[in-house]
This record gives structure tokens, C-alpha cells and sequence, in this order.
């Protein structure tokens, strides 16, 4: 990550967030679904925000999740430059890791897309 992009990502920063409160929340949202995103290199960035890496069908890059004043998420999906692509604000922890899979994963006809990208019948 370059110093550029260390700047960009604090610029988005709302309130302080707990990033083993957030795993555990996108964890009970279904561990399969973030697997089927490609999810890795989990960082947490000062406190304010937790960065990790995609590749699903309809994002590849970036996912931010920051915290809002009101305990709503931010979720903020980068290119690898860490441009903004897409920012979804008023997320509730229920709600974070659908929302996410919507905008990272879930294409049209989802199961069939699946089935023929993995050679599946």
C-alpha cells in the first residue's frame, strides 16, 4: 500500500471502530459467503477502519468498512488504487455482510454462473 493510498482510505475514516466486533459481525453473516468473495488480507487501519482485499464476480479490489456516528457501518468498496468505485452508508450490523455479497458477488441468475464458471452440472 502506498503512502498515496494510506491517505486516501484515511480521508473516508468516520468514528472508531473495533475490528474484531466487525469480523465477528461479517462472520455471523455466513463465513462461506466472504470465502466466495476471495476475502484476505484483513487489516485494520488505525482503528477507524477494516480493509480487506476482493475478487468476486462484480468487485475486485478493495472493501472498507468504517463505523458512523449513528453505529451504522460505511462500507466503501476501491479499485487497487483505493479509489472510491461505490460508497453504502446506513448499514446495520445485521444487514453488513448481505449488503457486501450484493455489491461484491451476487450477479443475475447467481447459481447458474457459478455452475458454469466451476464446470458444475
Amino acid at each position: 500500500m502506498t503512502y498515496e493510498n494510506a491517505q486516501k482510505l484515511k480521508a473516508l475514516y468516520l468514528d472508531s471502530l473495533n475490528p474484531t466486533e466487525t469480523m465477528s459481525q461479517l462472520k455471523a453473516g455466513g463465513v462461506t459467503k466472504l470465502m466466495s468473495w476471495g476475502a484476505r488480507n484483513y487489516t485494520n487501519f488505525d482503528n477507524k477502519g477494516l480493509l480487506f482485499r476482493v475478487s468476486g464476480y462484480k468487485h475486485k479490489g478493495y472493501v472498507l468498512i468504517t463505523l458512523a456516528f449513528d453505529d451504522t457501518y460505511t462500507v466503501h468498496l476501491l479499485k487497487l488504487n483505493c479509489d472510491v468505485v461505490k460508497t453504502m452508508e446506513m448499514v446495520y450490523c445485521d444487514e453488513l455482510t448481505d449488503k457486501i455479497d450484493e455489491a461484491v458477488e451476487k450477479v443475475a441468475d447467481y447459481e447458474n454462473v457459478v455452475k458454469k464458471t466451476y464446470g458444475w452440472k
